[in-house]
């Protein structure tokens, strides 16, 4: 396209030559520039307004204006130059078409301004660069279960998955690239004083808050820092929990786990706040697969509440923005960091309780206290296939009636009693936490309780 945007020749036949007042206004050949322009203010004026009168006359007859041409011809370079850059940056790799409108924020500086010649286009093309590299990734960068990786630009990679069940995100190497650390060297890094727990039998659970300034202070520009696709507002690291028994393991094992806040776009230019619960076990399944078979339920009913929270500011976030109020949609951003303190807090108090029952219950088994009558009725009474052996505690556990379960030492003794829902107890021995007893270890039990009593 070659646009014409002659200011003095709507016509677009030049403009070199200017006709006089008394010109009539039929086509004639150009005079290929001979002719007299017309020195005075008068003549000059009578010809911006001709001009004026006939781009109106244009205008009202379904014309173009000459300038909407320029316009045209710029925009079409532009959609050509994004398509070559859009090209160049997924080369290699899957990518969804560009099919929404995007912004761009580009600089101009006036002409005569003291910068390089091409200093412009530069820019333009750094900034589009940068644009359509956020745009291809848009929609592919949030998965749950893992993080992204700037340098492979993908969440399907090995680096964006934790490499072992203890190991929780440690932040992006400058390149992009996450880094994964084991959970006690993270604890250990930030001389916290609970370290001695983690080494307990059986460990006890702790839980602490990184920030994005610790997680990102590494990572370049360049690689994803900043990047409005895929932002780490900051994250709860929590260990050790027990991981149930897999058939690559017969006991349970420690397991870490990254709870991490995230700031993605959406497809449809909207932001999300999301709660991404990271971790694996020995073998390959993610963690938070395992909610849905009753697998910790206090810290899935936390991670439901952080979730909540968050979108509750992602609603009012996204609401402003909308409405262009992007000062108050700044304000509101901020309110979604002190949703991770308040989850370590709902954390530590269920792990303390956890702590404090556990040793009531060793407390009670050391000072010798004899079963309660209805627990030793229940244990008597039960019939071979309502005694299971718990894998992870290495006890005795009675299904009695009305959903009474009673946890026994291997030496009779009572360790604790509780009522579960069928559907608790089903997951348990779904999940081979609960196992049915041995014969042999189901007579050995039973006279340990005839000889305790």
């Amino acid at each position: 396209m070659n646009p014409r945007y002659d200011d003095d020749d709507a016509s677009g036949r030049g403009g070199a030559a200017a006709r006089g007042p008394e010109e009539p206004r039929g086509d004639r050949p150009d005079s290929g520039g001979t002719a007299h322009r017309g020195g005075d203010g008068q003549s000059r004026r009578r010809r911006k307004h001709r001009s004026g009168k006939r781009a109106a006359r244009a205008q009202e007859a379904g014309g173009e204006e000459p300038r909407l041409g320029l316009a045209r011809h710029i925009v079409e370079r532009l959609r050509l130059l994004a398509r070559i850059l859009f090209e160049e940056t997924t080369v290699g790799r899957a990518a969804r078409p560009l099919e929404a409108p995007f912004d761009l924020k580009i600089q101009l500086h006036p002409e005569g301004s003291a910068v390089a010649p091409d200093e412009d286009a530069r820019q333009l093309v750094s900034a589009l660069r940068r644009r359509i590299a956020e745009l291809a990734i848009r929609g592919q960068v949030y998965r749950a279960g893992r993080v992204f990786c700037y340098w492979c630009e993908s969440s399907a990679c090995a680096h964006a998955a934790p490499p072992t069940e203890t190991s929780v995100f440690g932040g992006y190497m400058p390149t992009g690239r996450p880094v994964w650390r084991e959970f006690a060297s993270a604890v250990l890094a930030r001389r916290d004083p609970r370290i001695e727990s983690l080494y307990r039998k059986p460990p006890e659970t702790i839980a602490f808050v990184e920030r994005e300034e610790e997680l990102l202070a590494a990572q370049l520009p360049t690689f994803g820092r900043g990047s409005p696709a895929y932002h780490v507002i900051g994250q709860v690291a929590l260990g050790f929990l027990r991981a149930p028994a897999s058939a690559l393991d017969a006991a349970p094992a420690p397991l870490a786990l990254t709870l991490q806040a995230v700031r993605s776009m959406g497809s449809s230019e909207e932001l999300r706040l999301d709660l991404n619960v990271i971790g694996v076990l020995s073998d390959g399944r993610d963690v938070e697969g395992l909610f849905s078979d009753g697998f910790e339920p206090d810290l899935d009913a936390s991670v439901r509440w952080a979730r909540s929270a968050l979108s509750d500011v992602e609603r009012r976030l996204n609401a402003l923005r909308r409405n262009g109020d992007l000062e108050k949609a700044d304000a509101v951003a901020p309110q979604a960091k002190p949703i991770l303190e308040q989850l370590v807090h709902r954390l530590e108090k269920v792990f303390r309780q956890r702590v404090r029952r556990t040793r009531h219950a060793r407390d009670r088994t050391a000072e010798g206290e004899r079963p309660t009558r209805k627990a030793i009725e229940d244990a008597l009474g039960a019939a071979d296939h309502e005694i299971l052996f718990d894998t992870g505690e290495d006890t005795f556990v009675v299904l009695g009636p009305r959903g009474r379960v009673h946890v026994f030492s291997p030496g009779g003794r009572l360790v604790t009693s509780i009522v579960f829902s069928r559907d608790a107890i089903d997951r348990r021995i779904l999940r081979r936490r609960w196992r049915p007893a041995e014969p042999e270890e189901i007579q050995r039990f039973r006279g340990a309780i005839a000889e305790d009593r």
